[in-house]
């Protein structure tokens, strides 16, 4: 919502509402499939209770998307702070805060 309101170009506008539908529709996409991880869900903690539990491949899907949607909002400001007239001091100094916002 912070990009939104601080990134003036249209075209950055609308990569950021994309962005926020997908990561709004992935978080409760991951919601929903946590809650169904186990079916029965006492199998995910219980290993004497039968059941179907997610494999490692949904695991690892789900961790690559959080990867990337947390890489595009990291590279989403660049462009902007790119076409910014300040010295390159203060400029470095944005890309520091964001790449910190990163870790």
């Amino acid at each position: 919502m912070l990009y939104r309101r601080i990134l003036t170009y249209p075209w950055l506008k609308t990569l950021t509402t994309a962005l926020l539908i997908i990561t709004v529709i992935f978080g409760l996409w991951t919601f929903i499939s946590v809650l169904t991880a186990c079916v029965p869900l006492a199998a995910f903690w219980d290993r004497t209770v039968q059941g179907v539990c997610h494999d490692f491949r949904w695991y690892a899907s789900t961790s690559i998307m959080h990867v990337v949607t947390d890489l595009l909002i990291y590279v989403l400001p660049i462009p902007a702070i790119r076409t910014l007239r300040l010295r390159f001091r203060l400029k470095l100094l944005l890309y520091s805060l964001f790449a910190f916002g990163f870790l």
